[in-house]
């Protein structure tokens, strides 16, 4: 759980403690990993009555401030690889699995969602921002071209009914 608070830490731009190696029980599994910023850091957090309105802010309008080195310095937390040689863990799991955090609690799993949703969110979004970008340039391009085209019927209309009236 506590390592948990790190991945939101640094998520959301927060202090954390100088990397050092620290022993961790994950799942009656010892081993060395990241020294957690729980007590430092973490715990005013999670004190803040405003603790979840701040995360709820946080995903509304700050999550487009998430960067490629802020994912980079949680992946340690969410990465996992089946073959023992890829796995940047100690564990047979990712550091912040939903499943374990489950077993401790029900928020701490939110938590763990949470933080994986964001970093996915931003991976996502550097596919998705450029397109949607472009979007707006082309419908720029088509608010201009409809105004354009209106003028022109607009003369057009003007110059048939003039033909008219001489016709007659």
């Amino acid at each position: 759980v506590k390592l948990t608070f790190d991945g939101l830490l640094l998520l959301m731009g927060n202090k954390v403690s100088e990397v050092k190696p620290e022993d961790k029980v994950i799942n009656k599994v010892s081993a060395t990993f990241i020294k957690d910023s729980f007590d430092e850091h973490a715990k005013s957090m999670l004190n803040d009555m405003n603790f979840l309105k701040n995360l709820k802010r946080f995903a509304e309008h700050s999550r487009d401030s998430i960067n490629d080195e802020t994912c980079e310095l949680i992946e340690p937390y969410i990465r996992f690889d089946a073959d023992p040689v890829k796995s940047w863990g100690p564990w047979k799991h990712a550091v912040l699995d939903q499943s374990m955090a489950k077993k401790a609690n029900a928020a701490a799993e939110g938590l763990c969602k949470f933080v994986g949703a964001m970093v996915m969110y931003h991976e996502a979004s550097k596919i998705v921002k450029p397109k949607m970008d472009y979007l707006k340039v082309q419908e720029a391009k088509l608010d201009k071209a409809r105004a354009e085209l209106a003028e022109a019927e607009a003369e057009l209309h003007k110059v048939q009914s003039e033909v008219a009236e001489l016709d007659r």
